[in-house]
This record gives structure tokens, C-alpha cells and sequence, in this order.
């Protein structure tokens, strides 16, 4: 188990093996966060009040990705070291 901090300020890179399937489970039981292929989306000026990218819910959520790109950016209001990417 592997996890990952996301960071409220930026954008944070996650990398893993490129065609890969990754599995990522939000494990933060107030917070959401975001994952997108593209860090501008995570980065825009207005983020705080529009969030974009694909929303993983608080408490358990679980998304497989099973062609992974080789990064992904991940973003959330506030600083959370609960998302766990698998493998």
C-alpha cells in the first residue's frame, strides 16, 4: 500500500509504469480530490471555486485506471496524505 500526499497549493505528479492499471482509493473521510492527465486543468487561477478533472469522493471512493498514462496530477482543497495508489 502505497501512499500518496496531495497538496492544496499545486498540482501533485503521481507516475507509474505507462499502460499500467493503477488503482486509487480516497481514504480521507472529509476531503476530495481531483486527478487529471492535465496539470493546467489542476492549476487554473480559479480552481479553488471550480474544480475540474475527475473528482475521486471522500471516504473510499475507488477508481481503476487501467491504461495508465505515466502521470497524473492530483490536487485537492486542502493538504491530505490519504489517497492510496496501488500497486
Amino acid at each position: 500500500m502505497s501512499r500518496q500526499v496531495v497538496a492544496a497549493a499545486q498540482p501533485v505528479a503521481i507516475r507509474r509504469a505507462k499502460g499500467s492499471t493503477v488503482t486509487f482509493i480516497n481514504q480521507d473521510a472529509a476531503n476530495d480530490i481531483w486527478l487529471s492527465v492535465d496539470r493546467n486543468q489542476l492549476n487554473s487561477p480559479n480552481w479553488t471555486t471550480v474544480q475540474q478533472g475527475t473528482k475521486l469522493a471522500k471516504g473510499g471512493t475507488v477508481l481503476q485506471y487501467p491504461n495508465f498514462p505515466d502521470i497524473l496530477w492530483a490536487r485537492s482543497l486542502v493538504d491530505t496524505q490519504d489517497l492510496e495508489v496501488l500497486p
